[in-house]
């Protein structure tokens, strides 16, 4: 009995994924397949921590049921994977709505997890803005300008992003220290009323982000 060629087409694509050292920023997410998630979330996810901060006004910390915007425009969060190669770290997102124009994803770079300490640097992925342009960008303390960090492309439900590691320089890593963690979000901007909505969802140790010579074994 032969096999359907199909079959063999999958075969070929599957190898191809598996064995590649790379993934390609060009919302084709086939290149994803064979890296673990490093995190997921259920349909019935509660975010242990929700703010909102309006602008000229103060940062609350308030009850989830009182939000506007939890489980709208890509606030709700699916699955996270990445992994790294020497000059790349590759980041992928999947949600449980559709991605919002209004919508960013905060990953906040901490050292030593002090309590109370402000985290140095952070990235915020930025699927569309007002000059209607995908953005990955670097964020220091002390700085009020942030610095282009990578490139991302994304659909309704999934997006994948490329972080460079250039952007870090020696002295950065040195204040990141032996055991840096990002701490996930999303954001929602409500343009109108001019506040800002934020979900934490986890927290993440770049020791536990995958090489991609660690995935093709």
């Amino acid at each position: 009995m032969q096999r359907p060629w199909f079959i063999f087409v999958f075969i070929i694509l599957s190898i191809s994924v598996y064995s590649q050292n790379t993934i390609t920023i060009d919302n084709l997410y086939n290149d994803w397949e064979a890296v673990p998630a490093v995190a997921s979330f259920s349909s019935i996810f509660v975010s242990p921590s929700f703010t909102r901060e309006s602008l000229g006004n103060d940062f609350e910390t308030l009850s989830l049921k009182d939000s506007r915007f939890w489980q709208q425009g890509g606030t709700q969060l699916n699955e996270v994977k990445a992994v790294a190669d020497e000059e790349n770290v590759y980041i992928f997102i999947s949600t449980q709505s559709a991605i919002s124009a209004n919508l960013s994803y905060f990953f906040y770079l901490r050292g030593e997890r002090r309590k109370g300490e402000e985290n140095p640097f952070t990235i915020e992925i930025i699927p569309e803005h007002s000059l209607d342009q995908a953005q990955v960008i670097l964020w220091q303390r002390d700085r009020r300008l942030p610095e282009s960090a990578g490139k991302l492309s994304f659909s309704s439900f999934f997006l994948e992003a490329r972080i460079s590691k250039q952007v870090f320089s020696p002295e950065m890593i040195r204040e990141l220290g032996s055991n840096p963690s990002v701490d996930l979000t999303t954001c929602y901007f409500d343009k109108q009323n001019s506040l800002y909505e934020e979900f934490f969802f986890t927290t993440i140790y770049l020791k536990d982000i995958p090489q991609f010579a660690e995935i093709r074994r």
